[in-house]
């Protein structure tokens, strides 16, 4: 596969744990390619939107069931119970990814169609009171 990153602007800098972000890019890069089965393309993109990023790890392999969208952030769903033995995995990547994304103030969801698999995540530029208090308490 094909992996393109673009930014708007060149550069976006944030407030952010980075070590926890990585964890999230790497879960949706890592399901991209484990569930992009025959597609060509990931794409990589963040734009800053007034006070914060809007970052989009998409792909162009099968789309995803519609009723299966909003199950995805559950934790142990998996969209086919059959592909747990092809590619392993518990189910909880996106559960915990969504769960980071909130510690941050941010929000994530997933959104499929014919061409693209596609999932945003917002998260806002200077983090707010919730991760900076977490981290200084004891």
């Amino acid at each position: 596969m094909e992996v393109s990153v673009s930014t708007t602007p060149d550069v976006i800098m944030m407030e952010a744990d980075t070590e926890k972000l990585g964890r999230v890019f790497n879960n949706l890069i890592v399901n991209a390619l484990k569930y992009g089965d025959g597609g060509k393309h990931i794409f990589l993109d963040a734009t800053k939107v007034g006070s914060e990023v809007v970052v989009k790890v998409s792909n162009d392999g099968p789309p995803i069931p519609n009723d299966a969208l909003n199950q995805l952030f559950d934790r142990f769903y998996r969209v086919e119970e059959s592909r747990s033995q092809e590619t392993g995995g518990t189910g909880l990547g996106l559960a915990i990814a969504q769960s980071i994304v909130t510690l941050h103030g941010g929000y994530i969801y997933a959104e499929s169609s014919a061409d693209l698999t596609s999932f945003v995540i917002h998260l806002p530029l200077k983090i707010g009171q919730t991760l900076t208090q977490r981290g200084t308490e004891k």
